[in-house]
């Protein structure tokens, strides 16, 4: 039985008659908007010299937009060359985009509410995602230095400025899931329809999981994140069976995705996000993930709620577990500068990589901050290490920068500060 006979048993007529639609504009291109401190805010004369500051960046021409029209900038950045339009658009704060992972103080979300104008600008990306979104932010703060916030409407998020300006001035890319969003609609029914707004513009399906609820929502979130962070570090094909991490029994996780013409055939009718929920989007590059039976047949992913329940482990590429030790040690200053201002209390813990036992990958494991003695820093071990026999609970260290891959500061006021919210420090 092929893949789409099986998805066609149990769907209708209807549902067998519905037709992909061509990309939105908001998929085709990133679209982003550049919030102003005031409306009478005007474009200085410095937007080229900032722009063409950027590392490893060349303009090749640039034009102010004029009246009726956009302005435009073309350049090369690592060897592909982008074009990026710009113009002046009517502001109001999106009510659904507010509530997101990024931290506003009342002071900043009011202002933002005052602001009537803001500075759209779009780009197509290239044939990194990642790469090319980081380019976006660099320009966002080379064309608005002092922007209020940044609207990403093709991830339909919010952006504090703050970590605009630290990710855009950051040597390291950002993560996955800063490229996109998962947004969770409830349903009268208690349905929850779990789907993603970002990684089109990537070149990438967007990602959806039906019939999932309030108390699984969270779990079945982990497995559209990892399928996306695969997507977006290219190393697996669409469509293809994904091994994405270990169920607690051991049991692999493997997922694929479907593209949603064909996979609402495995649903009712009356489905949140059925056929009646795409009539005006959700309805051109976007697919809902199943689980592979070993059998070579896809079930639902809430045909495994229950073991899912039970602390699966999900895989972190090479990739990304390389980009996040590169960003620990980058911004490994805000940790020094905390623990000599007794932010979060000293509440300080630092991930190391110790060589193991058996000589393969090293074992990064968590201890918790002393002291600062010049570049190095004393450090007791908070748990047992699985490969390194010579080490124990309790027992001190001294380290150095290098040996870093990841850090967490406790705060009252903001809780947990990591790496990619160092921000809130500044």
């Amino acid at each position: 039985m092929g893949l789409f006979d099986f998805f066609k048993k149990s769907g209708d007529a209807d549902k067998a008659a519905l037709v992909k639609q061509p990309l939105g504009y908001w998929e085709e291109s990133s679209y982003m908007q550049l919030v102003p401190p005031s409306d009478g805010y005007m474009l200085d004369e410095g937007i080229l010299d900032r722009v063409g500051g950027i590392e490893g960046l060349d303009v090749k021409s640039f034009a102010m937009p004029a009246t009726g029209s956009e302005g435009e900038l073309l350049l090369d950045y690592g060897g592909e060359e982008y074009k990026v339009s710009f113009f002046w658009a009517s502001f109001e704060l999106p009510q659904m985009y507010r509530h997101n992972n990024q931290f506003f103080t009342e002071k900043e979300m009011q202002a933002l509410k005052r602001v009537k104008k803001a500075l759209v600008f779009h780009m197509k990306f290239g044939s990194e995602p990642k790469k090319s979104y980081h380019l976006q932010l660099k320009l966002a703060c080379a064309m608005m230095p002092d922007l209020m916030g940044l609207i990403d409407e093709s991830a339909e998020k919010l952006l504090c400025p703050r970590w605009v300006k630290m990710a855009a001035r950051s040597y390291v890319l950002p993560a996955n899931d800063s490229l996109y969003t998962v947004q969770a609609i409830s349903a009268k029914n208690g349905e929850v329809w779990l789907h993603t707004h970002g990684l089109a513009r990537c070149g990438i399906t967007e990602l959806e999981i039906l019939c999932s609820d309030k108390e699984n929502y969270n779990n079945h979130y982990y497995i559209i994140s990892a399928l996306a962070g695969r997507y977006l570090d290219g190393s697996v094909k669409e469509g293809e069976p994904v091994l994405i991490g270990r169920f607690s029994n051991n049991d692999p996780i493997v997922v694929t995705a479907v593209i949603w013409t064909e996979a609402l055939g495995r649903y009712k009718a009356n489905v949140s996000g059925g056929a009646a929920d795409r009539r005006d989007g959700h309805n051109s590059e976007t697919s809902i993930v199943f689980m592979c039976e070993e059998n070579g047949l896809l079930s639902p992913v809430t045909d495994y709620n229950k073991i899912l329940a039970d602390n699966p482990l999900f895989f972190i590429s090479s990739e990304e577990t390389q980009r996040m030790s590169m960003l620990a040690r980058e911004r490994f200053e805000y940790v020094k500068t905390a623990a000599e201002n007794d932010i979060g209390e000293k509440q300080i813990i630092i991930k190391i990589g110790l060589p193991t036992a058996s000589g393969e990958t090293p074992e990064h494991i968590w201890f918790e901050l002393e002291s600062f003695n010049g570049d190095k820093f004393s450090a007791i071990l908070t748990q047992e290490p699985y490969d390194v026999p010579d080490m124990h609970t309790g027992d001190r260290g001294e380290y150095t920068v290098d040996d870093v891959t990841d850090w967490m500061i406790f705060s009252k006021k903001y809780g947990r500060i990591v790496p990619e919210t160092a921000y809130l420090l500044e």
